[in-house]
């Protein structure tokens, strides 16, 4: 009779969950699955370092496959939190605070916290990583890679290929050089990831075609950060690190509603791979709010809420040869005064291949662009305002600007230009809407086979000085530009050509 009362019980016990009541039976198996920092020791609200309480939570749960659960209160924090695989990182939103008074959140390579890099991709060091060289040179289009060995690489390993280019920052840098930023013909750092879909002796099958040709001896390695690791409704303060979160060679990793008061938000650096920052609202003083950087590929930046005042060249950057990245529905907001290098989002050095589009930019110096050889991107359908130049492409080809609409108004010093097309090739810019307070609607500077068509432009009065397209030649001739089909009004000067 007792047990036929219990069996009774529990099953009214669930079917109140149905209705959307909390039941015990549900609470006491949701539990299970989740421990709790401060049954490790970290104490609320007070100024007792929670470094290590918070960092054995995290280390129990990664290995018990639970959730390291971080309840509403502030906790200090004086040093790196390190994150391995599989872990999940939970708060109650904007209650639960990690005060970082030294270091930041990180993530474990190679299962070790002891690797080091200089300041760009050169010279990263992993202990314990097992490289292998190409034996035959693979060009562009390519399934498969011929290695010398082959031994420590597995089917359905995440692997990249390195073309051991290492000095391609210091010519990015070096202005003596700035034939070479932009060339088909330079040879620059690259890096691809691939998955290994098939091995047969020490030939790999890729999952996709290489985009670039590689030498006999470049580099092969195994991707071995932290994956699958999950962040999710905490609030982070950190005016100590660089980046209040800073994750280096993450495979898939979701950083999701985060709420940031810091230098700087969120880095993903050095093959950064299919990660997610997702719904987070990110507030910095000296330096931008995310960074997706060094061959970082695939990654999503996604319902942002960004507020940003310098530092770093612009709010949300993708730099240094990422590629198929997308930067979608974020919404930018500049708090600085300088007249340039203060952005909203760009697509930086040698990056290729990335999507910006549906976000929302206003008060930065300037709204979009590409840098530096960034070639092959796409900029559309994001809202541009109270910014000094909405679209800018610098010593970079073949990008394509569509369908974006931009607003010039600025206390900011410097020309007010629409798009200003410097010492680029095969920039497209169609269908674009331009207004405001505009020097130059299109400024169109030493740049060839560009096509700037199908825009509508107007500035706010035929009798102040203006230009609705401004073309400006340089001394290295081209293919020719193509203009056509543009609405100019209330300039004073429709086209001119210098």
């Amino acid at each position: 009779m007792e047990n036929k009362f219990i069996k009774t019980l529990l099953t009214a016990c669930c079917m109140l969950v149905s209705y959307g009541l909390v039941a015990t039976c549900y609470m006491a198996k949701q539990d299970e699955q989740v421990l709790n920092v401060t049954s490790f020791g970290a104490i609320r609200n007070d100024d007792t370092d929670d470094r290590a309480a918070i960092q054995a939570c995290i280390d129990k749960a990664a290995d018990a496959k639970r959730v390291c659960y971080i309840p509403a209160g502030r906790y200090i924090i004086n040093g790196d939190l390190w994150l391995p695989s599989g872990v999940t990182m939970k708060g109650d939103g904007g209650k639960s605070v990690l005060d970082f008074k030294k270091g930041a959140l990180r993530i474990l390579k190679n299962k070790l916290k002891e690797f080091s890099y200089t300041n760009n991709y050169n010279n990263e060091i992993v202990p314990g990583e097992q490289l292998a060289a190409l034996r035959a040179g693979a060009n562009s289009g390519a399934t498969s890679l011929r290695l010398e060995n082959a031994g420590s690489i597995a089917v359905g390993d995440l692997i990249y290929i390195y073309n051991n280019k290492r000095d391609s920052w210091t010519v990015l840098e070096d202005k003596s050089k700035t034939a070479l930023w932009n060339s088909p013909g330079t040879e620059m750092a690259r890096k691809e990831l691939f998955i290994v879909k098939g091995k047969q002796g020490n030939t790999l099958v890729l999952d996709q075609p290489l985009k670039f040709s590689y030498k006999q001896g470049a580099t092969v390695g195994r991707h071995v950060g932290a994956q699958q690791v999950t962040v999710t409704d905490l609030a982070i303060s950190n005016y100590a690190a660089p980046y209040a979160v800073m994750l280096e060679q993450p495979r898939q990793v979701i950083l999701k509603n985060l709420h940031m008061d810091a230098n700087g938000g969120i880095l993903l650096s050095h093959m950064a791979y299919k990660c997610q920052v997702l719904n987070c609202n990110i507030n910095v003083t000296k330096n931008r709010a995310i960074l997706v950087e060094n061959f970082s590929a695939g990654n999503l930046v996604s319902n942002n809420t960004v507020n940003y005042t310098t530092g770093g060249d612009a709010a949300i950057m993708a730099l240094m040869c990422s590629y198929d990245n997308t930067i979608t529905e974020n919404k930018v907001t500049g708090h600085g005064t300088r007249g340039t290098d203060e952005g909203g989002i760009f697509i930086h050095a040698l990056c290729y291949g990335n999507k910006v589009y549906n976000n929302t930019i206003t008060g930065t110096a300037e709204g979009v662009g590409a840098y530096y050889g960034a070639m092959d991107n796409e900029f559309y359908n994001n809202s541009i305002k109270g910014v000094r130049v909405g679209i800018i492409s610098y010593y970079a080809r073949n990008n394509d600007f569509y369908k974006n609409d931009i607003v010039i108004q600025t206390l900011r010093a410097g020309n007010t230009v629409g798009a200003l097309i410097f010492c680029s090739d095969g920039i497209t810019l169609t269908g674009n809407t331009i207004s405001g307070n505009i020097l130059f609607g299109v400024q169109l500077q030493a740049s060839n086979a560009c096509r700037v068509a199908g825009n509508n432009i107007q500035g706010i009065s035929p009798e102040k000085y203006s230009f609705g397209i401004k073309v400006i030649p340089g001394k290295n001739k081209g293919a020719e530009n193509q203009l056509g089909n543009n609405r100019i009004n209330k300039v004073k000067t429709p086209v001119a050509t210098q």
